[in-house]
């Protein structure tokens, strides 16, 4: 199971999206033990498609598509970063990803309650996009 905070912008309903470089700024501020990782995800992800389709022997055409698809959503999206920091409870670490449309915090067992509510506050902070919190099996 996977534990979730989150806000997200809609991205085609909105005229604004968060500043990406500006807002990790603002979570290593106030989250003095987060770390972001220096490698954007979309990096990974377009070489495991690229791997998976190479090792499908995929047709020429169709691979073109996907790999043209994944980079014009990736395009869309913005860098997305990813980032880990430590709980209050100093059990599992809490990792996350963000980019110009939405911030996620997870953890795969619930977040201590400092820890959630320190999230959400930050979360309600930023001023756009709708903070989520759920759980995902």
């Amino acid at each position: 199971m996977e534990f979730i905070l989150r806000v997200s912008i809609p991205i085609y309903d909105s005229l604004v999206c968060f500043a990406y470089s500006n807002l990790g700024v603002k979570l290593t501020e106030y989250f003095p033990g987060l770390v972001v990782e220096e490698e954007w995800f979309e990096i990974g992800e377009y070489s495991r498609l690229e791997d998976f389709l190479d090792n499908k022997q995929t047709d020429a055409e169709i691979r073109k598509t996907m790999l043209r698809q994944i980079r014009s959503k990736q395009i869309a999206h913005g860098p997305t970063l990813k980032f880990s920091m430590p709980s209050s409870d100093e059990g599992i670490p809490i990792s996350g990803t963000f980019n110009r449309w939405g911030l996620t915090f997870k953890r795969p067992s619930q977040f201590a309650e400092h820890d959630r509510t320190q999230i959400l506050e930050f979360l309600a902070s930023l001023g756009h996009g709708t903070v989520e919190e759920y759980s995902m099996e």
